[in-house]
This record gives structure tokens, C-alpha cells and sequence, in this order.
């Protein structure tokens, strides 16, 4: 099963428990936003995992997976607000689906007035561009991509350390955590690609869509932007000093 998520490029597996004692450490460790489980679980029940689980705050969203399914364990189950319950055998296929909607919905749980897009002017060559390549303003990593844009104009190096400092700083500026930062702009730039105008993302980073190993990464947006933002920046500076002349 792993294997076969592993191949989905939109899910990222952080690590693999074989008893509720090591579930719980990774959790802790590893702080996933999913965590797929079975009731029957060596050394800790499941049930008992995810009573720890909420105990320690761990907002993480549990799908259970089991052959065990019976009125006692649906009860159960809803005590802890479980909303992904599926029953083995079951087709891989709807696993990854739970996990795709799941991610879709927690990395825009928040509305984007939320986002702290301070000093951020709207309607600026930078929103053209975002709107050229399909990034929807009613996505969170809109606003995301507009802070990194102003982080990186400010302090270029941070351009390499996307991880260590600019997700952290977006997180910070927007009361969010770095993992929800980039799975934000990640999702806002798939749904792009998937929706948006072929044309201009051909013409920006010549991508085609029907090559799905080309899918621009964060990394390559984000640079994109970031450039185009201080080409326009130095064009403006440039003829405000010619008129000067």
C-alpha cells in the first residue's frame, strides 16, 4: 500500500509505524497532517493511540483502515470525530482519494482574509502574473506566494533556504505553521496547472502538461515570481531616473 501512495506525487509518506508505541513517537517527531492507522495495532490499541493522540494535541487527521468493523467500533470511532473509515479489502484508489481531499481541505481550512498580506499593494503586475498562470485568490498559498515574493525581494538569500527560512517566516507573518505554508502554495500551483491556461505556463516555464514529471515545483514558481517582481521593480526605478534626467 505504501508503495503504491508513494507514486502519487501529491503524497508525501513521512514514515511507517509497525506497533501504536512507534505511531506515537513518529507523530511526535514527524508531526503528520494524516495519519492512517488500524484498530488492531500491536502493544497499543488503536483506539488507545488516538485518545493519546488528542491527548497531546496531535491535530493530525486519522483514517482508520480495518477488517474490524462492528457497531462497537464505529461508536468508538466517532468519539474521536473520525471521518474516514474504510473497511478492508478495499480499492487503493479510494484511499488516495480520501488523502488528496483531505489535503485540498486542511491546506485552505482558512479563509484568505486571515493571511497577514500586509503591505502587499492588489492589482500589481505581480497579481497579473499570478492570474496568468491560474493561481485563484480564493486559495490561501495565493497569498503565500505574494509574501514570499516581498521576503525574497527583501533579502535575496533567503531564496535558497526555502524550508529553513522563508516558509518559517511566511508561517510566522500568517500565524500558520511552515508545513501548512508549503503544502498551500503547493496545492495552489497544482490546481493551476491542472486548470489554468496551458499557454501561459508554456510560455513562463515551458511545461507541458502532457509530460506530468515536468510539474513545476514550488521552488521554480516562487523564483519565477520573485524575478519578474524585481525585473519590474528595476524597470520602474530605471525610468523614474531617465524622466529625472
Amino acid at each position: 500500500m505504501a508503495e503504491r501512495l508513494s507514486l502519487n506525487r501529491r503524497i508525501n509518506i513521512l514514515g511507517i509505524a509497525k506497533d501504536g508505541n512507534e505511531l506515537l513517537e513518529l507523530a511526535e517527531m514527524l508531526e503528520p497532517e494524516i495519519i492512517i492507522m488500524d484498530i488492531m495495532l500491536k502493544k497499543i490499541y488503536g483506539f488507545e493511540v488516538m485518545k493519546r493522540l488528542k491527548q497531546e494535541g496531535n491535530s493530525a487527521e486519522i483514517v482508520i483502515l480495518t477488517k474490524l468493523c462492528n457497531n462497537q467500533a464505529v461508536e468508538e470511532a466517532n468519539k474521536f470525530d473520525i471521518k474516514y473509515f474504510l473497511t478492508k479489502p478495499f480499492e487503493p484508489c479510494y484511499l488516495e482519494e480520501i488523502i488528496i481531499d483531505i489535503d485540498n481541505r486542511r491546506a485552505d481550512e482558512s479563509p484568505p482574509s486571515e493571511i497577514n498580506t500586509s503591505n502587499i499593494d492588489n492589482g500589481t503586475e505581480l497579481d497579473r502574473r499570478l492570474k496568468d498562470i491560474g493561481i485563484r485568490m480564493n486559495f490561501r498559498g495565493y497569498g503565500y506566494l505574494k509574501i514570499a515574493v516581498r521576503l525574497i525581494n527583501e533579502n535575496p538569500s533567503i531564496m535558497g533556504a526555502l524550508t529553513k527560512e522563508l516558509y518559517p517566516e511566511i508561517a510566522l507573518l500568517s500565524r500558520s505553521t511552515w508545513k501548512r505554508v508549503e503544502r498551500s502554495i503547493r496545492v495552489a500551483i497544482e490546481d493551476a496547472w491542472e486548470n489554468g491556461d496551458i499557454e501561459s505556463w508554456g510560455r513562463y516555464f515551458g511545461h507541458n502538461r502532457l509530460d506530468s514529471s515536468r510539474k513545476p515545483r514550488n521552488k521554480e514558481v516562487i523564483a519565477f515570481l520573485a524575478k519578474e517582481a524585481l525585473y519590474r521593480e528595476q524597470e520602474m526605478q530605471y525610468g523614474e531616473y531617465a524622466r529625472a534626467l
